[in-house]
């Protein structure tokens, strides 16, 4: 049976604007209609200010084998609560516009079958709950670990992100999917 390819590509246009009206914020402001048009103006015109967090590798469970002994992934989480991992990032996370974080592994409850490699990363879809208490708005899926369970981990991860208001990019379940441009409305803009 021939797998059906998962593409992953990953196209970012980040622009921070800090207070552009004080004269700090150099080059475009670039709004993008839903028709993939672009109206380009100077920063210096964007008299707004938007807050975004953007966090590194998030990986949520772990490897099958470690997760859940005496110091792992799931263990820490029974223990401490959904709130953990970024407790301490909460207070930067929750009171901004936007936080992006790359989540590393897929997140499911399916025993999935894995692909051969050295590390394959999986967590449980009520991970979620983690990112929400995090702040986490959105998440980048392409990454070495999105594919570590094959199709059906790319589906279920973003099945339960979607179910949970945790916009993705960079994944999907084809190449249309995964390179499709994410609009977000930030401050009524």
């Amino acid at each position: 049976m021939r797998r059906k390819a998962v593409s992953v590509i990953c196209s970012f246009i980040w622009a921070l604007i800090l207070t552009a009206g004080n004269g700090f914020a150099q080059g475009q402001w670039i709004t993008l209609t839903e028709d993939n048009s672009a109206e380009v103006y100077p920063a210096s015109d964007y008299t707004g200010e938007i807050r975004m967090t953007f966090l590194g590798d998030c990986t949520l469970g772990g490897e099958e084998k470690s997760r859940n002994n005496r110091l792992g992934f799931a263990r820490r989480i029974q223990e401490n609560g959904m709130d953990f991992p970024f407790r301490f990032l909460s207070r930067l996370t929750l009171q901004d516009d936007l936080t992006v974080a790359n989540l590393e592994g897929v997140l499911t409850d399916r025993t999935l079958k894995k692909e051969k490699k050295k590390y394959n990363f999986s967590g449980s879809s009520e991970y979620t709950e983690i990112l929400n208490a995090g702040g986490i708005d959105c998440v980048t899926l392409a990454n070495n670990h999105f594919l570590d369970y094959g199709e059906g981990g790319v589906a279920k991860t973003l099945e339960v992100c979607k179910e949970h208001g945790i916009d993705t990019v960079g994944g999907g379940m084809n190449l249309n999917e995964a390179s499709s441009t994410l609009y977000k409305e930030i401050n009524g803009e």
